[in-house]
């Protein structure tokens, strides 16, 4: 599954998958273990350095409320990536490394642009 943080104004982000809107904050499915692409575009190619340092942030959450259920940690990438921007789509890809250990779970992957604009999708993982 892959997301679309798309077309926008500035940086103002909404979630979208490949194929229909992915809900915020409603909880979207994934399987625990897999990557989740995560693609964006802003108003212009701003370079790579978009994000607060220490973010994209990953946290678990109670499913039925959407609330925080623990403290949150960095994010991990997809084979030690890093964001990247493909210019030819005009797009920022982030490539989000999920975990086995999820399974049956809850998270939120938070993205905190530099910006100051806070940006959020929750997933529920099978």
């Amino acid at each position: 599954r892959s997301c679309w943080i798309g077309p926008s104004e500035g940086l103002s982000l909404s979630i979208l998958s490949r194929t229909m809107p992915v809900k915020q904050p409603e909880v979207n499915s994934a399987k625990a273990g897999n990557s989740v692409p995560v693609k964006f575009r802003l108003a212009s190619d701003f370079g790579l350095d978009i994000i607060v340092d220490g973010y994209p942030r990953s946290q678990e959450i109670d499913c039925e409320s959407g609330e925080p259920a623990a403290g949150s940690e960095p994010a991990m990438t997809a084979g030690g990536s890093s964001l990247t921007y493909d210019s030819e789509a005009d797009q920022y890809i982030y490539v989000w490394q999920t975990d086995k250990v999820w399974k049956g779970t809850c998270r939120r992957l938070d993205i905190f642009l530099k910006d100051g604009t806070h940006h959020y999708a929750n997933f529920e993982f099978k």
